[in-house]
């Protein structure tokens, strides 16, 4: 789900009648979107030049069900759809990732946590509970 329908789920919710949402716990999505994680990589693929998913079943079938119901939600708040798609999603991001020059080097080394804490404790920045040093 993208950031913005979720804004605009909130925002529904925040102004909508008190008795429609008060107390009540909601699934916020689109079924359109309800896909597995390999449908999304599919769809990140297309958006992405050269790029090829490939599964190696190392870790097994997945056997969780992703249908999941947003009507609960739709009938609360009458009218409210997703306005994002995953294709959509899969295209902003990648466009996003060509324009500010973001490599795959980034994404392994500069925003992975456990690449930044192992550069950090072979440098000696982190203590052995992963406190930085001062």
């Amino acid at each position: 789900m993208h950031a913005a329908d979720i804004a605009r789920a909130f925002t529904a919710a925040l102004t909508a009648p008190r008795e429609a949402v008060h107390d009540r716990a909601f699934n916020i999505g689109s079924e359109a979107n309800n896909v597995t994680v390999a449908e999304i990589a599919e769809r990140v693929a297309e958006a992405v030049s050269g790029a090829k998913v490939r599964i190696t079943g190392e870790n097994g079938a997945d056997p969780r069900s992703y249908r999941v119901d947003f009507s609960r939600f739709r009938a609360a708040i009458p009218g409210f759809d997703c306005e994002w798609t995953v294709e959509r999603g899969a295209r902003e991001l990648a466009e996003a990732y060509r324009e500010h020059g973001l490599t795959q080097e980034d994404f392994e080394r500069r925003f992975t946590r456990l690449a930044v804490l192992r550069s950090a404790t072979e440098a000696g920045a982190v203590d052995d509970t992963l406190r930085w040093r001062r």
